[in-house]
C-alpha cells in the first residue's frame, strides 16, 4: 500500500518532521529507473531515493549509498547547493514536490509516465527522457494543482455519503482497491452505498496508527499498511516506528522475494530439462544395450563373404550363402557399385563401428546413470529447502548463473516425439502447430525427409539424415511414412497416402498458420497407419 495516495501523504509528513533544512549537494543515477539525491545537514548525510519504475515507484530515505567511480551519471546537469525548505503532496493527486530556495523537485506518480521533474531557471528537465507533450501537460497541470504539507482534509467524503461506491471510486481514484477491500471488509451489511463513516475511520488509521509490514511468507508478499487493517493475508506482521524504517524494510524483504522467486525459477528449469534430457539420453542407451553387442553378426556375414569372395561378382545386389554354423540360406546385400574385396571391408568395418558403439555405449550408460542419480539427489534438496542461501548453494552446486535469466542450450528434441527405426534412424514427430512448425523450420536439415499423411490434419514427421552421401533404404521412408500416418486423422483408417520429400522442398511462407507449408517437390507412398515392432519411441522419462 505504499503506493496509495494517503500513505505517501503521511510519510510527506513525517519527512516534513525529520530531513527539512537539509541541502541538496548532488543528483545523480547509476541504476535504471532509480535517482539519488544526496543531501547534507552539518556532519549528517542522507540519500533520497526515488524510483521511477511504474510497477515499484517509491521514495525512500537511505543513511548509506556508495556511488560508483564509473557508470553514474549526474541528472539535470549543473545545480547550485539547494536547501530543502518543504516536502509536500499536491490534493488527490500522487504528485510529490521537494521544495528549495533554489528549485523545485516534482515525483510524479503516474504508471508508465513515472518520472522527476525539475524546475529551475524556468526550465523544465525530466530524469527519464520523456515526449515534449507529456512535459508540456506537465507544465500546464502543475500550475493548476494545490500541494500541501500535512494531512488531507477528509471533507470530501462526508459530502458523499450514501453515494454509490463505484461512482464514488472513479470520482476518487486515491481511494484506491487496498482501501476498499479494507472497507468492504468492514461494512456489516452488504451495500453498493457508502458509508462515510467507515472510511473516514480506515484513512484516520493510516495517518494515526502503528505503521506495519503484513508478510505473507506462503504467496512470497509483503504489504506496508497500519496494524489496525484487517484485510491483508499474512503469517507475520513486523511493526516499526516510522514510515521510512517500514518503506526500507519492504524495499528489502522484497528484493529478497524476487531474488528467491528468480533462483528458484532457474533451479527448478534447469533441473527440469537437464532430469528429462539426461533420461531420454539413458532410454536410447539402454535399446542400444539390450539389442547386445552386434559386430558378431557382422563379422559373421564378413567371414562368409570373404570365404565365397570367389562367387560375388561387382554389380551384384545380394547373395545367397549357407551358413556354414546353421546350413540355412542367407541373404547378404551387396554394394554393386564396388569390388567384392570392398563389400567385405564394409561389413568388417561395420563390426568394428558395432563394437566400438556397444563399448561407448556402456561407458555413455554408466556417465549418464551417474549424473541423473546426482541430479535426483539435488532435486530432492531443492524440494526440501525454502531458504534463498540453501537454493542459492545449489544453484552454485549446478554452476548456474543466478544473476541473468539462464541461457542453458535447450535440448530441442524434448519438443517432440521420437522414434529410432533399427536401432540407426532417427524419426521424430511434431506435437501440435507450434512444435510442426519448430520442428520443420528450425530443427530439420536440407537433406532430412520430411512427411506428411496427404489430404488429412496430421504430425509433420521427419526422417534424421546423418549420412548424407548414401539414401536411406525405401524400406526405411515406408516405416517413417506409417508413423507420420499413425499420427494423423487417419490413423484409423487401412492403406493412406503419405507424401515426403527432402526438407529443402517444405517452405513455409510469412503469414502462413502454424503447420502449414507447401512443398515444391514431393513423392507419394501408400502404407498402414502403425508403430511396426522394429520402430521404438524413445523419448519417454525412465
Amino acid at each position: 500500500m505504499y503506493k496509495n495516495y494517503f500513505f505517501l501523504n503521511r510519510e510527506i509528513v513525517e519527512l516534513n518532521k525529520t530531513y527539512t533544512g537539509y541541502n541538496i549537494i548532488s543528483i545523480f543515477s547509476q541504476y535504471k529507473n532509480l535517482l539519488m539525491i544526496e543531501c547534507r545537514k552539518d556532519d549528517e548525510k542522507i540519500f533520497l531515493e526515488i524510483s521511477t519504475n511504474p510497477g515499484d515507484p517509491y521514495l525512500h530515505v537511505r543513511e548509506n549509498f556508495s556511488r560508483a567511480k564509473r557508470n553514474t551519471l549526474d541528472i539535470f546537469g549543473e545545480i547550485p547547493i539547494a536547501n530543502i525548505l518543504s516536502f509536500e503532496i499536491a490534493e488527490f493527486d500522487r504528485v510529490i514536490k521537494i521544495q528549495t530556495d533554489k528549485f523545485h523537485l516534482y515525483f510524479t506518480i503516474r504508471g508508465k509516465y513515472t518520472n522527476v521533474y525539475l524546475l529551475y531557471n524556468k526550465l523544465t528537465k525530466t530524469f527519464k527522457k520523456t515526449e515534449e507533450d507529456v512535459v508540456d501537460s506537465f507544465k500546464d497541470e502543475i500550475l493548476k494543482l494545490q500541494f500541501i504539507s500535512s494531512f488531507q482534509t477528509l471533507n470530501f467524503i462526508d459530502k458523499h455519503h450514501n453515494t454509490e461506491v463505484a461512482s464514488f471510486r472513479n470520482n476518487f481514484p486515491i481511494v484506491n482497491k487496498d482501501i476498499l477491500l479494507e472497507y468492504k471488509s468492514r461494512i456489516k451489511n452488504e451495500t453498493d452505498f457508502l458509508d462515510s463513516k467507515i472510511l473516514k475511520e480506515i484513512i484516520n488509521e493510516i495517518k494515526n496508527e502503528e505503521i506495519v509490514c503484513f508478510i505473507d511468507e506462503n504467496s512470497g508478499a509483503i504489504k506496508l499498511s497500519v496494524k489496525t487493517f484487517k484485510s491483508v493475508p499474512h503469517t507475520e506482521i513486523k511493526s516499526f516506528k516510522n514510515y521510512q524504517t517500514a518503506l526500507g524494510f519492504l524495499i528489502s524483504k522484497k528484493r529478497y522475494f524476487e531474488r528467491f522467486t528468480k533462483v528458484k525459477k532457474v533451479v527448478e528449469k534447469y533441473l527440469s530439462k537437464e532430469l528429462q534430457f539426461i533420461s531420454s539420453k539413458l532410454n536410447k542407451l539402454k535399446i542400444i544395450l539390450d539389442e547386445g553387442e552386434q559386430s558378431g553378426k557382422f563379422n559373421k556375414i564378413a567371414t562368409l563373404l570373404l570365404i565365397n569372395i570367389n562367387s560375388i561378382k561387382k554389380g551384384m545386389n545380394e547373395i545367397n550363402l549357407k551358413d556354414l554354423e546353421t546350413e540355412e540360406i542367407r541373404n547378404i546385400k551387396l554394394n554393386p557399385k564396388v569390388f567384392p574385396k570392398e563389400n567385405i571391408d564394409h561389413y568388417f568395418g561395420k563390426a568394428r563401428g558395432e563394437r566400438i558403439k556397444f563399448e561407448k555405449a556402456k561407458k555413455d550408460f554408466g556417465t549418464a546413470n551417474i549424473r541423473f542419480n546426482y541430479l535426483r539427489t539435488i532435486e530432492k534438496e531443492f524440494n526440501l529447502n525454502n531458504e534463498l542461501d540453501k537454493l542459492e548453494e545449489i544453484a552454485d552446486k549446478l554452476k548456474l548463473n543466478k544473476k541473468e535469466k539462464m541461457k542453458e542450450k535447450e535440448n530441442i528434441t524434448l519438443k517432440f516425439r521420437t522414434y529410432l527405426i533399427d536401432n540407426k534412424y532417427y524419426v521424430y514427430v511434431g506435437k501440435d502447430g507450434k512444435s510442426n512448425d519448430l520442428l520443420t523450420t528450425k530443427f530439420a536439415k536440407q537433406n532430412d525427409i520430411w512427411f506428411h499423411v496427404r489430404g488429412l490434419p496430421g504430425s509433420h514427421v521427419v526422417l534424421k539424415i546423418t549420412d548424407t552421401k548414401t539414401k536411406p533404404p525405401k524400406s526405411i521412408i515406408k516405416i517413417a511414412a506409417t508413423v507420420a500416418a499413425y499420427h494423423s486423422k487417419a490413423r484409423t483408417a487401412g492403406l493412406v497416402p503419405v507424401s515426403y520429400a527432402q526438407k529443402k522442398y517444405v517452405i513455409k511462407k510469412k503469414g502462413m498458420a502454424p503447420g502449414k507449408v507447401i512443398m515444391l517437390k514431393e513423392e507419394t507412398v501408400l502404407v498402414r497407419p502403425e508403430v511396426p515392432k522394429n520402430c521404438v519411441f524413445v523419448s519417454s522419462v525412465l
